[in-house]
């Protein structure tokens, strides 16, 4: 399955994350602007992906389930069109979580820290 981020300038990444089937959970956190997909497998492997290679600032801005199997009811918004034509913030504005928002995180608490 192939899933596409955006970064800060709305630019596109395509990532392959394999079969769904073989997924736990997918979660999106938004750094400076730029989408970073996490990735757990069913066997216990996570994998991140980040859309940028260049971000200079590393300030978080938050972060949203886009699948999960683990909770009922499942999340599954990966079909949802919302989503699909979403810009890097909008749907992170109107369904994930800001609260913990703050120019202070360093990346490595936000890729280990869950």
């Amino acid at each position: 399955m192939t899933i596409t981020i955006l970064n800060y300038k709305d630019e596109k990444k395509e990532v392959e994350v394999g079969e769904l089937k073989d997924i736990r959970s997918i979660k999106v956190s938004v750094v400076t602007g730029d989408e970073i997909l996490h990735v757990t497998r069913k066997d216990g492997t996570e994998w991140n992906f980040d859309s940028s290679d260049d971000r200079r600032r590393d300030y978080y801005d938050g972060d949203y389930e886009l699948y999960n199997t683990d909770i009922e009811p499942e999340i599954n918004e990966l079909k949802n069109e919302e989503w699909k034509n979403r810009d890097h913030y909008s749907y992170l504005n109107k369904y994930g979580d800001t609260s913990n928002a703050d120019n202070s995180w360093n990346m490595s608490d936000i890729l280990f820290g869950w």
